[in-house]
């Protein structure tokens, strides 16, 4: 198994078949198919809403477009369990397929199952399952299945977590409401400018074992303020968005492969910015970079860089 880190609780990426990692010092190097990046637009939905799927998937060659087939998970993780999916659908058990990933309801159960809303009872005699916690952003997210499946050649699987918007649970009237009028869903961001050596291209020619600037510029929107409901203090706070971008490349070294910035750092000027040293011979390298915001929001930029 491969597993590529990127937003907290936001993606978990299984390649197949199972295997250790090629790359254990260098976790950013693609040295096999991998789905880098799942998301939906709208970013944040309410249950029964329409939204579109998308999915980033890296190859040793390169982007490709497919073929995807794509799953909801239907069952919550238990709290025993410690990884991020239930084992019920990791294992393909508790899964419900998605026939049309670009205009999909939203699950009508979703805030039940994996939102503030006691699950119901599947057995009689259960013991009554407890709702799911919110993530630090008072977020609550739904799995879905991303399986990348070739004609030929290896595949990949990962799962994707969806934001879903619920009633705030146990609020007194006054904040349900002014959560109610306050709150405002989640928008993916938005790559404003992809950078390679200080020029906006997408493809550049380098010298082999020359080191060369990436970086990438967020939109000018895309910190955006959100409402978090505070049970123990039964309040709302003020925040707004941190972004955080991610570099993945098929050769190379990277000096920085992943970056947080909170909003008041991007508000000083705060950048995203590594370095990338060409290896020693000829290669035509690709390379991702994924921008994420707090809220599970996901945008990202593909490009090449050709070492003669």
């Amino acid at each position: 198994m491969k597993l590529h880190p990127g937003a907290p609780g936001i993606l978990v990426l299984l390649a197949l078949p199972a295997c250790f990692p090629e790359f254990e010092d260098r976790p950013y190097l693609i040295a096999e198919p991998t789905v880098l990046a799942v998301r939906g637009t709208p970013a944040e939905t309410v249950p029964n809403q329409q939204v579109a799927l998308e999915a980033l998937i890296a190859t040793p060659a390169g982007t490709v477009d497919g073929p995807l087939t794509w799953a909801f998970c239907l069952e919550p993780r238990r709290v025993e369990e410690r990884t991020s999916v239930t084992a019920a659908c990791l294992t393909g058990s508790q899964l419900q397929p998605i026939a049309d990933p670009t205009a999909v309801p939203m699950l009508a159960d979703a805030c039940s199952k994996f939102g503030p809303i006691s699950p119901p009872n599947q057995n009689e005699g259960e013991q009554p399952r407890r709702p799911s916690d919110p993530d630090p952003t008072g977020g609550f997210f739904v799995p879905v299945r991303a399986e990348y499946q070739p004609a030929a050649g290896q595949g990949a699987r990962s799962f994707g977590f969806l934001r879903v918007r619920c009633d705030l649970a146990g609020a007194t009237r006054d904040v349900f409401d002014a959560y109610q009028k306050g709150y405002t869903n989640n928008v993916n961001p938005q790559v404003s400018e992809l950078l390679l050596d200080g020029q906006s291209v997408t493809q550049l020619a380098v010298t082999a074992g020359a080191t060369v600037a990436l970086a990438l510029a967020p939109g000018a929107t895309d910190r955006e303020p959100y409402l978090v409901y505070s049970a123990i203090e039964s309040a709302l706070f003020d925040r707004v968005e941190g972004l955080t971008v991610s570099w993945y490349l098929t050769a190379g070294t990277l000096s920085r492969p992943s970056q947080r910035w909170s909003a008041e750092e991007l508000e000083a000027g705060a950048r995203f910015e590594t370095e990338w040293e060409a290896p020693s011979g000829a290669a035509t390298v690709y390379g991702w970079a994924i921008l994420r915001d707090d809220r599970g929001g996901a945008d990202w930029r593909s490009f090449e860089l050709v070492v003669p």
